[in-house]
């Protein structure tokens, strides 16, 4: 492989020589001071300031810092008027004041402004309560003098720190801008000492009062008074209550906050519940090989730290019973007995079942399981017999909770018809778990009801006219499920005319989510809609909502009533379907996404639109899915083709043919074209955004195009050159 240098010995430097240059003459005041607010007046020659509409076309700025203003107005193209706020945390000296306009481009005047300190600083004059203690939540009040603390909005912005400690309130309320209200909780883990008192704003920065608060010992340090039972066995599961004294137990938001310790092991709650500052209840379940013998209890919460009893819970061995017996068939949430023969010398037992939310047990050598109503299926029911020497798990009596019957499915049969019906048939799908039917009509004037299964024989009272219900259960041995059903409206005429329809009657295709509503129908038992072609109705009422498809065409909306007795005058109106602009084909060339609609664009990233991606390209420096919309009139358009980009394109394929040297731009950076002669070639630059920054339409020279610095933000751009083809690259400002 060879490896061909070309050397060029000439460069041309692209610029323009006009007599009547762009500049900034005056600023006008050119300084003022920190924490000033500042109206200031920019002057040019030859200058198109009426272009400079937005606030980031004006900036002053020294080295990394920019500063850019509150408003801006030009009065004309050479005057412009601005108002600055320098906050006291900026930078002293001087300032580059700059104006960019799409004619002028970027017009500097360097040191244009002198940034001065503040004469009358801002500053923390007192801390009231100035000190405080572990475990107390306390009112601080800051007052200050030349501050600006309406602007501390979060509580972040205010804070006591000592070394890496940092304390933030509860919250704030600045009534001032000279005095601000907080409320600080000290947990009783923080260090003890002087802390430096703090508030930031924007236009005051960090506002620190050295050693401003005095943090003291807690004179009622939190402890715990009891655990309670203090002692537990293995392979038991254990509600145990700890009670505690000047404690904050309703901050404590976790099982790992609460633990038992031995040695290395570590038992924690399977859960907790805090009922007030003192108290908190847990459940622990000890595994049969916890080491036994005494464990410390701790508690930890963010005011009072970690909270320890020493030795506070025993855990111990326990003795076996007997596997748990039981007579009789069980069914779905009935109460069941279980028994052991008494264990010599236990003092207690303790039963569980398994899984735990088949119910609820307790008792002695005789318990009670209260079985939850909706659990059927296998349980296992365990106890444990405790006494001094120690206790195990007794084996599992197994119990099969057998259901009631299922929920039935839909009744079916005619639910409409006109008085003077004599009999109508009505059936459902058959029941789980049910061995019968139970089939039932309300009120009963309306008719009588005859069983037969899974179907029940309607006799109609002839001169009944109203609603009726029809309501069926399944039976089996262990008793009734539950209910459904079905309504029966009887009338005795027809529906009332249709009113007028109310909602949007004219639509865009792809629209959706559009109501419309007619007035209620006397006598309707229901209401039939009829919709425009290519739509489709979400919901069936005399209000409804529509979704129109990207195929939908003008048509006709129309409604009518109907009940047993048949259908109602319909109401009708026209809704004119807007067609929708075709949907654009988005491709990728190089890193830039192109659209083949040139109007109307909306470009998405990963579903968002992108703020003022409106042209028909796109240049991209994320990964991520992109498409288009586009909006022609009042519709928009179906979304594009979706194109996923991935960061990292390889720079000689975007560069093929097109050198930028040296890249990143530090100063002067030269383009050169592999083959191309770029005199009178159109070169535009573009920033990360998609805008345009520069656009140069006849170029001078044969070989090169310069890029300068001074000319460009620090950042990433795009250049395109467009000769006998077009060239494209990206290149980075420094």
């Amino acid at each position: 492989m060879k490896t061909i240098i070309f050397f060029i010995t000439t460069f041309f430097f692209l610029s323009y020589n006009n007599a009547f240059a762009q500049t900034i003459t005056t600023v006008n005041p050119n300084s003022g001071y920190r924490g000033q607010l500042l109206d200031i007046s920019i002057s040019g020659q030859s200058t198109h300031f009426t272009q400079a509409t937005s606030v980031y076309n004006v900036w002053f700025n020294q080295g990394s810092t920019t500063v850019y203003p509150n408003y801006t107005n030009a009065t004309s193209e050479t005057v412009l008027s601005a108002q600055f706020s320098f906050s006291n945390n900026l930078p002293l000296g001087y300032y580059d004041a700059n104006v960019y306009t799409p004619s002028d481009g970027l017009v500097t005047k360097y040191s244009g402004f002198l940034l001065n300190p503040n004469p009358n600083p801002p500053e923390i004059i007192t801390v009231n309560p100035s000190s405080g203690y572990r475990g107390q939540t306390l009112n601080v009040s800051f007052s200050g003098q030349n501050t600006h603390f309406t602007q501390a909005t979060s509580v972040y912005n205010v804070w006591f720190n000592q070394g890496s400690t940092t304390i933030y309130p509860n919250y704030t309320n600045a009534t001032s801008e000279t005095t601000l209200s907080t409320q600080f909780s000290f947990s009783n883990n923080l260090p003890l000492g002087y802390y430096d008192a703090n508030v930031y704003t924007p236009s005051d920065g960090v506002v620190t009062k050295y050693s401003g608060f005095l943090l003291n010992p807690n004179p009622n340090p939190p402890e715990i008074i009891t655990v309670n039972p203090s002692t537990g066995y293995r392979n038991q599961s254990l509600s145990v209550s700890i009670s505690g004294q000047n404690t904050h137990f309703d901050q404590v938001l976790y099982g790992y906050n609460v633990w038992f310790s031995q040695g290395s092991t570590t038992i924690y709650p399977q859960n907790i519940s805090p009922s007030s500052t003192t108290l908190i209840n847990t459940n622990f379940y000890f595994n049969s090989y916890y080491p036994l013998g005494y464990y410390d209890v701790n508690v930890f919460n963010n005011i009072d730290g970690v909270v320890t009893k020493t030795a506070g819970f025993l855990l111990e061995d326990c003795p076996a019973p007997a596997t748990p017996s039981y007579s009789g068939t069980i069914c779905q949430g009935a109460s069941v007995t279980l028994t052991i023969p008494p264990v010599p010398d236990a003092t207690s037992y303790y039963w569980y079942i398994s899984p735990s939310y088949a119910g609820n047990i307790s008792g002695g050598t005789s318990a009670s399981l209260i079985l939850d109503p909706s659990f059927t299926g296998n349980v296992e029911v365990y106890v444990i017999a405790n006494n001094s020497c120690g206790g195990s798990v007794s084996w599992p009596a197994e119990i099969v909770v057998h259901p009631l019957p299922g929920i039935p499915l839909n009744i079916t049969g005619t639910t409409e018809f006109c008085m003077g019906q004599t009999t109508a048939v009505y059936s459902v799908s058959a029941i789980s778990n049910a061995d019968s039917y139970s089939w039932q009509i309300t009120p009963g004037s309306a008719g009588t009801i005859a069983a037969n299964g899974i179907s029940a024989n309607v006799t109609w009272n002839s001169s009944f006219i109203g609603n009726a219900t029809i309501s069926v259960h399944g039976v089996n041995s262990c008793g009734s499920g539950l209910d459904v059903a079905l309504f029966v409206s009887i009338n005795s005429q027809l529906p009332g005319s249709a009113g007028t329809i109310t909602g949007a009657t004219t639509v865009c295709q792809g629209e959706n989510n559009v109501m419309y509503t007619v007035p209620a129908i006397s006598d309707a038992a229901s209401y039939i809609w009829t919709i425009p072609d290519g739509s489709t109705l979400i919901t069936l009422s005399n209000s409804i909502i529509i979704d129109y498809s990207f195929s939908a065409a003008t048509g006709l909306l129309s409604v009518y009533g109907n009940n047993g007795c048949g259908t109602g005058t319909s109401s009708s109106v026209v809704i004119t379907v807007e067609t929708a602009p075709d949907a654009p084909i988005i491709s990728l060339i190089n890193d830039t996404l192109f659209s083949d609609v040139p109007y109307g664009n909306q470009w998405y990233y990963f579903g968002s639109p992108i703020a003022g991606a409106t042209n028909s390209f796109y240049p991209v420096i994320s990964h991520g899915e992109y498409y288009a919309i586009v909006n022609a009139g009042n519709c928009n358009s179906d979304t594009s083709n979706i194109i996923y980009i991935t960061v990292g394109i390889n720079e000689s394929e975007i560069n093929k043919g097109i050198l930028i040297f040296p890249n990143p731009v530090t100063g002067e950076s030269f383009v050169t074209v592999k083959g191309e002669n770029l005199l009178n070639c159109k070169t535009i630059i573009y920033n990360s955004l998609g805008q345009i920054v520069k656009i140069i339409n006849n170029t001078s020279s044969n070989d090169a195009i310069i890029i300068r610095k001074e000319n460009l933000k620090p950042g990433i751009y795009f250049i395109e050159i467009s000769g006998s083809k077009k060239y494209q690259a990206r290149f980075i400002v420094e």
